[in-house]
């Protein structure tokens, strides 16, 4: 119940960043009923690097594996009639539909239900108490980000890499107890999920492919290898679809994928830009869990510890260790089932070590510390606007050189963000308020969209090469505003620009703009007065700063904050 009212209040049904290639490989397969596509799909100039034309082919280099769980969803809201992107607030603002968004939010919500479930039963499975499972996994969930990346994320992998976990090893702890090979089916199903989500976690498997080689009958090897081969060749024919090439992942022709000339361990464990210790203080107590665990016998090293040194190792060769424009360190999430049994483990076993009536209190105020404050980085995050926080923060530049600068932001920088904000507006006044809205991460969530707290928009439409549409879309539940508009356009070394007064984005509308020779341009409008259009400025040779050879660019500024999208323009 708690869930459900954060995903109300909090749920953002919006797509960004690295979200765009897995909802791109699910709507392709929900629209053509195959991983090929070769007609330009309306939400493409949205996608940024996510989604490439490669000779007529939308591809991406996000493996099929999370688009496959979030298909089904995507299959009914299919059923949903949508607009256009000059028609539809939704479609206008990112590029897919609002139906497109929840299915993309339920879907992540479902299996993040899924593998919290999975989680628990192993745990009480494997002998431990009900409030020590209970206190284990609500301190890893809310210690890990699985909120943020259920609620504000969901297009992201990370939900999915955890669910895919969870039933691996459940389904390896139900053969252990009954012996029954459809179990091992399942870890094998499991086993090619996970692997089709994120091939980089294969490090994870080996470890347990040990195991079951080592402690386990042939009979059992054989269904764990059928539960996992139809992924293998899914994996082999999504490459060739996309790439020409089974064995290509197109990551090899678009960037780099590890530098083993340099080791970032510290910095992916302990730096305050996005440093799993730092950002989850709980999964220190996790690990030193496991570790006891593990100290048992070799079975439990290969299935429960191994898994984890491998991914820690791999992970510090890679360049972008702090994972772009994101929270926490979201590459080691896949480690959340793991750590969840090293925190139950090392609650279990307080009473065994000395000082036990100390350490037992103590422990628990410790996890409650570091869950609340994970908790907080989670609430304060969502609205905070992450990408200005690195303008003062000199050090941290020094420090991580090759963060991008709009992503070096610190726990601390968070919170001093919001304490300056306190200190100047007030806690609870409207100033403050608005700093909020304005701050959001991740998009307006289900309840302010109900609301209507969003912005009009402006986007353009190209009619031919020199006439457009400036399509004015009022924001989701209709209640625009009636602002002035600046309009810009530039050819070449010419640029004009035209003040609009009045414009009305109370309703949907269009301004046409038709440019002749000399970019002498002919506007015409029922949103606004023909009286009212002043040219500010006519500049000659001025160098733009993009050469867009023959082609007009129409730009423009609103006074009142219109939100501004033409991502197709600017790619032109």
């Amino acid at each position: 119940m708690l869930f459900i009212l954060t995903l109300v209040l909090n749920g953002s049904p919006f797509i960004f960043g690295d979200g765009y290639g897995y909802f791109h490989n699910a709507k392709t397969l929900t629209t053509t009923g195959t991983f090929l596509e070769t007609q330009e799909p309306e939400y493409f100039p949205y996608t940024g690097h996510a989604v490439n034309n490669e000779e007529g082919k939308f591809v991406t280099v996000y493996p099929p594996g999370s688009s496959l769980l979030m298909w089904p969803f995507l299959t009914i809201s299919k059923l949903i009639p949508s607009g256009t992107i000059y028609s539809n607030y939704y479609k206008a603002f990112d590029g897919h539909s609002l139906a497109d968004g929840v299915a993309v939010l339920l879907a992540a919500s479902f299996y993040m239900i899924l593998a919290v479930f999975l989680i628990y039963k192993l745990l009480k499975g494997l002998g431990f108490s009900t409030k020590i499972t209970f206190v284990s996994v609500t301190a890893v969930y809310l210690g890990s980000y699985m909120l943020t990346y259920t609620e504000q994320f969901a297009s992201y992998s990370h939900i999915y890499e955890i669910f895919a976990v969870s039933l691996l090893l459940y389904s390896l702890y139900l053969f252990g107890r009954r012996f029954e090979y459809r179990y091992m089916f399942i870890a094998g199903l499991a086993t090619g999920l996970l692997v089709l989500i994120r091939p980089i976690d294969i490090v994870v498997v080996v470890p347990i492919f040990l195991f079951i080689v080592l402690y386990r009958n042939k009979k059992s090897l054989t269904y764990y290898l059928l539960g996992g081969t139809p992924f293998a060749f899914l994996f082999l024919a999504f490459n060739y679809i996309s790439y020409g090439n089974a064995l290509s992942t197109g990551y090899g022709s678009t960037e780099k994928l590890f530098d083993f000339s340099k080791i970032n361990l510290i910095n992916l464990l302990f730096s305050d830009v996005r440093g799993w210790y730092i950002y989850s203080p709980i999964m220190i107590l996790g690990t030193l869990g496991l570790i006891f665990y593990a100290r048992k016998n070799r079975p439990s090293f290969l299935l429960y510890l191994a898994p984890g040194i491998l991914l820690v190792a791999l992970y510090s060769f890679w360049p972008n260790w702090w994972g772009g424009d994101s929270l926490g360190q979201r590459f080691l999430m896949v480690l959340v089932p793991f750590m969840a049994l090293g925190l139950a483990n090392l609650l279990n076993h307080i009473k065994d070590f000395r000082f036990s009536r100390i350490l037992k209190p103590a422990t628990l105020f410790i996890i409650v510390m570091c869950t609340l404050y994970s908790t907080a980085i989670t609430i304060l995050y969502r609205v905070t606007p992450t990408s200005i926080l690195y303008s003062e923060n000199v050090d941290t530049f020094n420090r991580y050189p090759e963060v991008t600068a709009a992503e070096r932001f610190t726990p601390v920088d968070i919170l001093s963000y919001h304490l300056t904000a306190i200190m100047i507006d007030g806690f609870g006044t409207e100033q403050y308020w608005n700093d909020i809205q304005m701050g959001l991460n991740g998009g307006r969530s289900i309840a302010l969209l109900a609301l209507g707290k969003t912005d009009p928009l402006a986007k353009v439409e190209r009619i031919s090469g020199r006439e457009f549409n400036l399509v004015l879309i009022p924001n989701n539940v209709g209640t625009g505003v009636i602002t002035n508009v600046i309009l810009g356009v530039e050819q070449k070394d010419k640029y004009i620009t035209f003040q609009l007064s009045d414009v009305d984005f109370t309703r949907l509308g269009k301004i046409n703009v038709n440019c002749i020779e000399d970019i002498n341009c002919i506007l015409t409008s029922s949103s606004v007065k023909a009286s009212e259009r002043k040219i500010l400025a006519k500049k000659e040779n001025v160098t733009p700063q993009i050469n867009y050879s023959d082609e007009l660019k129409i730009d423009y500024i609103s006074q009142t904050g219109i939100k501004l999208v033409d991502y197709k323009l600017k790619q032109d």
